[in-house]
């Protein structure tokens, strides 16, 4: 008999790109029930603008299943959604699911979140792999978002890294696949680009560590944030203070040049 974990994790997702604020807070719970697996996800408006088109979208193991739009999501009146796809066949072991919420702002912007789950099927052990601390990138237009992984046994480790972020974010690395020796660690990096996130919103991003553990299926997840930055932004937090001092610095130099003058 298999048994299943419950789990819950909290989404947020702001945009200040009107008038007012969007924050779509999600929960989840997911289980195994005949054959398929059913998540009940809690939407929640925090923000104070009210959210249109909100779909909750349950994807699992490369099938996904659509819940019913909620035309409005006004601040602060929660709904439930009850999804289910088919499950298949699971090996023991922790498996990822994600929830991915669509909506829009009152002009009909279009705004994507995700959100992942594991379910443990069966009593795995604790994985034998982990992700240090992730960067918290700012993003203009580009940024670095390298990812760490480390080995911690003295069994080879054949894994499967995935970047998952809302589709107005895309994550490029060179591949999914990495082979990570006895207590080896290793960097994968990952270039961020924005496509149509706008300055002022922030999303989480996840990060899925995949590998077999002889019978048994481990999946790790890792969450970070990405905050949306403009366009002046492109070198990070830091990238106002850079401009200051090549503007101060452009001074000097002026100021040198006009006094040597001033005396020739």
């Amino acid at each position: 008999m298999r048994t299943t974990l419950a789990i819950a994790i909290a989404l947020f997702a702001a945009s200040e790109a009107f008038a007012g604020t969007l924050a779509i807070n999600v929960t989840h719970r997911a289980e195994l029930t005949g054959g398929e697996l059913r998540a009940t996800v809690t939407l929640s408006n925090e923000g104070d603008e009210t959210a249109r088109a909100v779909t909750p979208v349950l994807r699992f193991r490369g099938v996904e299943t659509r819940g019913a739009t909620q035309a409005d999501l006004p601040p602060k009146q929660p709904v439930e959604a009850s999804l289910a796809v088919p499950a298949g066949t699971l090996a023991d072991g922790r498996w990822s699911y994600e929830i991915v919420v669509e909506y829009a702002d009152a002009n009909l912007y279009p705004f994507q979140a995700i959100s992942l789950g594991t379910l443990a099927v069966g009593s795995p052990p604790l994985p034998k792999v982990a992700v240090p601390a992730l960067p918290s990138p700012v993003l203009a237009d580009h940024a670095e978002f390298p990812v760490h992984v480390k080995n911690l046994s003295e069994t080879e480790r054949r894994l499967i890294v995935k970047v998952l972020a809302p589709e107005a974010i895309e994550a490029k690395y060179t591949s999914e696949e990495a082979l990570l020796g006895p207590w080896a660690e290793l960097e994968l990096p990952v270039e961020l680009t924005n496509r149509a996130a706008l300055p002022g919103s922030r999303y989480p991003l996840f990060v899925t560590v995949e590998y077999e553990d002889g019978p048994v299926h481990q999946t790790l997840v890792a969450q970070t944030s990405v905050e949306i930055g403009a366009a002046e932004a492109k070198l990070g937090r830091e990238g106002r203070y850079l401009w200051i001092a090549a503007g101060i610095f452009g001074a000097l130099v002026a100021g040198v040049v006009a006094f040597r003058l001033s005396r020739s």
